[in-house]
């Protein structure tokens, strides 16, 4: 029953170190990565060669992303049972472990004793797509420049995931400003022009009716000593056109001025052979010749 706080202890220490890891690597402003598969194929080659190409391997990758151990991802596989595995369920399964979005995956093929290919991938385990890949084929070389080479395409690696060297980032386009009340635009034109047109009905019947206020309308035959028994009377007309004047001057002034207020700048372009016309619906006209 005793071993029971004890493996509580180190669960605990083994999840602050994992986390305490994970928290250096972002202070450093780098990617944390890890080194998910690294199989070494065709002819045997001793193991001392091996961790030299491992080695090799994290240092190229060590000059851009912050690596994860070697002993915390071999505990990750051994944890999750996912040793020898290299599809993309147990690539996430050791990434979820470490805590990595992205691993790398290393294939050295040993063809003869100086000709070794190499293939790197640097994989994100969010869709499991291969975002960066790496080759080094070295012939009749010595395991200094093999090494050297795996270091090479291991660096190669974050170099693909930075832009080109005097690149221009794309600017983000600014947002189009929405126009104040653009549905209610049509409105207040319509009602402009509806009240405009009373205006204009209210100014005529106004001076008509002033005009022929009191004026007779009498047939020729009556007698010049008759008195003319019809006047026309310009009262109600008048009276009308007193009160509709100012009030639909007035409306046609607001709902303008709404309309405008409320509006978008649309050029209306017609073909005019000589030239051009703009018309700005914002109560500006610029014409072009």
């Amino acid at each position: 029953m005793r071993s029971r706080p004890v493996l509580a202890v180190v669960v605990a220490l083994l999840a602050f170190g994992a986390t305490r890891a994970h928290a250096a690597g972002s202070a450093s402003g780098r990617e944390r990565i890890a080194i998910a598969v690294f199989n070494v194929t065709g002819e045997p080659i001793a193991e001392e060669q091996k961790a030299k190409l491992r080695t090799s391997l994290r240092g190229g990758l060590a000059a851009g992303f912050d690596v994860v151990s070697d002993a915390e991802v071999d505990r990750a596989i051994s944890e999750r049972g996912v040793a020898g595995c290299d599809t993309i369920t147990c690539l996430r399964s050791i990434g979820e472990m470490v805590m990595v979005r992205r691993v790398v995956k290393a294939t050295i093929e040993v063809i003869g004793t100086a000709h070794f290919s190499t293939t790197l991938e640097l994989i994100d385990l969010g869709d499991g797509k291969s975002i960066a890949t790496a080759n080094d084929d070295c012939t009749a070389c010595n395991m200094k420049e093999v090494n050297d080479g795996l270091s090479n395409a291991a660096a190669a690696l974050k170099t693909q995931l930075e832009p080109p060297a005097g690149a221009t980032p794309l600017a983000t386009p600014a947002p189009t400003p929405t126009p104040e009340m653009p549905k209610h635009r049509g409105l207040y034109i319509g009602l402009a022009v509806g009240s405009g047109a009373l205006f204009v009905a209210s100014v005529v019947s106004l001076a008509v009716s002033a005009a022929y206020h009191g004026k007779t309308n009498c047939a020729s035959s009556f007698p010049s000593n008759e008195r003319c028994p019809t006047r026309y009377n310009g009262v109600p007309g008048i009276v009308l056109g007193a009160i509709g004047t100012p009030v639909f001057g007035a409306a046609t002034a607001i709902f303008a001025w709404k309309a405008a207020r409320s509006s978008t700048k649309v050029a209306l372009v017609p073909s005019l052979g000589l030239g051009t016309a703009a018309v700005d619906a914002g109560a500006r006209l610029d014409v072009r010749w």
